[in-house]
């Protein structure tokens, strides 16, 4: 049962997608993708991919490595997803419940942290020297 869930979830979040890409404009998104060019599309992706796994790995080291890296990916794009689509961080209560099956209690507490030291980072990171 709970892999028929999954795949509907999966299903559910292509079809968004398409209808999503669909609504843009293949046209205008083969445009944008064209001016960007090829190195500029690699660079974005890398950053992209950086970014994620930087912040899975925060996510991980908040819960005492109690979960696997492929595990925190997993939980941290959960909760990424979730947050696109509905209001008041509710991504961050799906990455403690889906913590909470895998790293016990602690991780409750341990998305509390990152998702909080995250947030108090992130102005310092972009502040003027």
């Amino acid at each position: 049962m709970r892999r028929v869930l999954h795949l509907c979830a999966l299903a559910i979040g292509v079809g968004f997608i398409v209808w999503l890409l669909q609504r843009i404009g293949w046209t205008y998104i083969a445009s944008c993708v064209s001016r960007l060019g090829l190195g500029g599309l690699a660079l974005v992706a890398l950053w992209a991919a950086c970014e994620s796994i930087c912040d899975a790995l925060s996510l991980r080291a908040a819960t005492i490595d109690r979960i696997s890296r492929k595990r925190a990916v997993l939980v941290n794009q959960a909760g990424a997803l979730v947050n696109q689509f509905l209001p008041g961080e509710a991504g961050e209560l799906w990455k403690a419940a889906l913590l909470r099956r895998h790293a016990g209690e602690s991780g409750i507490p341990a998305a509390m942290i990152w998702n909080y030291a995250f947030k108090l980072t992130r102005p310092v990171a972009v502040l003027p020297s």
